[in-house]
């Protein structure tokens, strides 16, 4: 077998048990807690997720980069400081902005849970830094058994918070709990690594760090704000425009989805980031990785998409109880967009190898025009949703094709004899 398939098989079987509780948890939570506190804890989670994103000015991606150790843990300990600072000022901000914000959200039942939002992008922030550090050196052991206790102890503290009839809150306190205690096992084993490694993190190196890898900050940010708002602002705008129940059902498509089809499009991607960024750096492009992940992962994704085009909404019911039908539904018009996403999310980190942030920029900017433009284009729930899955499934097409691009597929780098 090889190192690319054993190390796959490592974080997929970390990821698997990770999924499976959330998956086994599912149908509780959706008898414990009603679509509406779905449709708020989405809410939260959208504002969440989009200023989570700018936590570590995406110095992260840098870090699987540079060649010396020493430059990569002054990368570490730069988006680390960083999380720090964006942090402080979410705090202050939501202080200040907390209720103006969920005004303008369509929902003011949510500014009672933004003041939890500094935390979990401070966490979120952490977790990527060490994360991304992890899969540096290959750590793929850790990697897999961190989702693990992520995964166990959210869900854990959310059935409990349901039980206890918490509401959207309760899915709160137990997203938060399991970014806590993950964090806290990243830190443990990555400060061992730090006392064996004993690299010279300096103010000086930290700021040099900055300026090498400056696009990230200048260019990804905004590419990285544009994509996960693309995402994000779907919750957000059938929150205001129709209801926290179709939120609730869309979301609850989003969480469940994520189990089966991007299991393994996860553990792809962090075995592909690594071996991609060692072959681009050694012979300049990456032709031989990426065309082996694409065929995987279209042999891999096509079964899954399948069945959910024609037997979604049976699926949904029979699962999570008859009141969830409708989600059902949605999945099945998303279809087509998740067989794309599913081959797109890991190839795409091209972009990143590559150093095209520019063009990662560009692309995400034109899909969140386009989701926005989906909500004026249709006048039901559905019309929306088939828009949606129609921008994603094009925006997914062109990342492919520019990866390709970059990785050298359409080049000839046979040596002439």
């Amino acid at each position: 077998m090889s190192d690319f398939n054993k190390n796959v098989i490592t974080l997929f079987s970390g990821n698997l048990l990770a999924q499976v509780i959330p998956f086994i948890v599912g149908p509780i939570l959706t008898r414990l807690f009603t679509p509406e506190d779905f449709g708020l804890f989405a809410l939260y989670m959208s504002v969440f997720s989009i200023i989570g994103i700018l936590a570590t000015g995406r110095y992260e991606l840098a870090i699987i980069l540079p060649k010396e150790e020493n430059k990569a843990w002054n990368l570490v300990a730069l988006s680390i400081s960083l999380s720090v600072i964006f942090s402080s000022m979410t705090f202050f901000g939501m202080l200040i902005f907390g209720t103006d914000l969920a005004s303008l959200l369509g929902n003011d039942k949510v500014k009672d849970y933004l003041f939890l939002v500094p935390l979990a992008v401070f966490l979120v922030g952490l977790y990527q830094s060490l994360h991304y550090y992890l899969n540096r050196i290959r750590k793929f052991k850790t990697m897999s058994l961190v989702r693990v206790i992520q995964s166990g102890f959210t869900n854990i503290i959310s059935l409990f918070l349901g039980w206890k009839a918490l509401g959207a809150l309760g899915l709160i306190i137990g997203s938060l709990f399991g970014q806590l205690i993950a964090c806290f096992y990243l830190v443990r084993k990555v400060l061992g690594l730090k006392k064996e490694a004993s690299p010279q993190i300096t103010p000086a190196a930290m700021i040099a760090m900055g300026k090498r890898y400056q696009d990230f900050l200048k260019f990804d940010s905004v590419a990285s704000v544009a994509n996960v708002a693309s995402h994000q602002v779907i919750h957000i705008l059938f929150n205001s425009l129709f209801s926290s129940v179709v939120a609730g059902h869309f979301f609850l498509v989003q969480k469940m989805l994520g189990t089966p089809l991007f299991l393994l499009a996860g553990s792809v991607l962090d075995v592909f980031k690594e071996r991609a960024a060692k072959e681009y750096k050694e012979v300049g492009h990456a032709k031989e990785t990426f065309l082996s992940t694409l065929k995987k992962l279209f042999l891999l994704s096509s079964a899954p998409s399948i069945i959910l085009f024609f037997f979604g909404k049976p699926i949904f019911a029979l699962i999570f109880g008859v009141n969830w039908a409708v989600a059902g539904e949605y999945a099945q018009l998303l279809s087509p967009m998740l067989f794309f996403r599913f081959m797109a999310n890991p190839l795409s980190f091209m972009l990143i190898i590559g150093e095209q942030q520019k063009i990662n920029m560009l692309t995400n900017m034109m899909l969140l025009i386009f989701v926005v433009l989906s909500f004026y284009a249709g006048n039901k729930p559905k019309e929306v949703i088939i828009y949606i899955s129609v921008s994603f499934s094009i925006t997914y097409i062109l990342h492919l094709i520019i990866s390709a691009w970059i990785a050298g597929v359409f080049k000839d780098h046979s040596t002439a004899l």
